[in-house]
């Protein structure tokens, strides 16, 4: 079957189809449109008719997708959300562009590398009302999977922690530093491995977030693992570079060495140790962006001076 023999498809259809496939449950899917059980079921056979597939099978009370309904529903969400930015996208046109722009990124680069880039695009459209929230990269994917934001900026995760509903494109590379408390021994010192820390305590990022499983990886490379002391855990770079300056311990963040937040602390650069990281821009896989977005964008991809 080739794309001219299939029956044409309404966006009432797709709906229906990924309401089902998300709550398995017809019953559901009726309360959540408002339409009776037997219009969803028939919405449903004619899809099946549509694509000559058996898409669910009956357990129970509810309905299992096959694999091949998982995978047209993961397709048509693309359709979804092009359709939904579109008409976002001209009704703000309609009524005099983009108003706000809800953005999710970390602490450490708002305050830093990012503030600077906000400040020139806020210069450049005054008229959008930027609004900035803080998350991790499992919730910024969260926020953008259920419409609560219309773009993220944070670090590149691993592709096994990627959503597969959305867009990962890069936008500038970050260093992994080692933070120093003023008059650190290790300041002084050629430092050629972390075999050269293990006598201090650390401040490191919670078990299971990215700059924890890369700071494990190296020391399990370099059979350091379990023989660091750790005296806190954080979530974000600025909470362990503020623990540095209060004493508790060296840090470990992906950042620049010039960042504000560091005046006073000695950095010492892990790239050898654990290479770049990537900062990328995420949003919803087949989403219209208004100009606004690409400017912005082409701002934050720009070196800074």
């Amino acid at each position: 079957m080739n794309i001219k023999q299939l029956t044409p498809l309404s966006v009432q259809q797709i709906l229906v189809f990924s309401h089902v496939v998300d709550l398995q449950s017809f019953a559901a899917a009726a309360r959540l449109m408002k339409v009776s059980t037997p219009t969803i079921w028939a919405q449903v056979r004619s899809i099946e008719k549509a694509y000559k597939c058996k898409f669910f099978k009956r357990v129970g009370r509810n309905v299992v997708p096959t694999q091949d309904a998982l995978l047209l529903r993961e397709t048509l969400q693309s359709v979804l959300n092009t359709l939904e930015s579109s008409v976002k996208l001209i009704n703000r046109e309609g009524e005099g562009g983009i108003t706000s722009l809800t953005i999710v990124t970390g602490i450490r680069m708002i305050m830093e590398e990012l503030g600077t880039k906000l400040r020139y695009f806020h210069n450049a459209h005054p008229e959008v009302t930027l609004k900035l929230y803080h998350g991790d990269d499992m919730t910024a994917q969260e926020m953008l999977v259920e419409g609560k934001a219309d773009l993220a900026m944070i670090l590149e995760p691993p592709e096994d922690r990627k959503n597969s509903r959305l867009l990962f494109t890069p936008v500038y590379d970050l260093e992994y530093l080692l933070v120093l408390p003023p008059g650190h021994p290790l300041e002084n010192m050629a430092f050629e491995s972390l075999a050269q820390t293990v006598d201090y305590p650390f401040i490191v990022g919670h078990a299971g977030t990215y700059s924890r499983q890369s700071f494990d990886n190296a020391l399990y490379r370099e059979g350091l693992a379990g023989k660091l002391k750790i005296t806190a855990e954080t979530n974000n770079s600025a909470l362990t570079i503020n623990l540095v300056r209060q004493g508790l311990g060296l840090g470990v963040i992906a950042g620049i060495s010039s960042g504000r937040l560091l005046d006073g602390l000695h950095t010492i650069s892990l790239t050898k140790i654990f290479g770049k990281v990537r900062v990328v821009a995420v949003w919803k896989k087949g989403t219209v962006q208004p100009p606004v977005v690409n400017e912005l964008l082409k701002i934050v991809k720009e070196p800074m001076s």
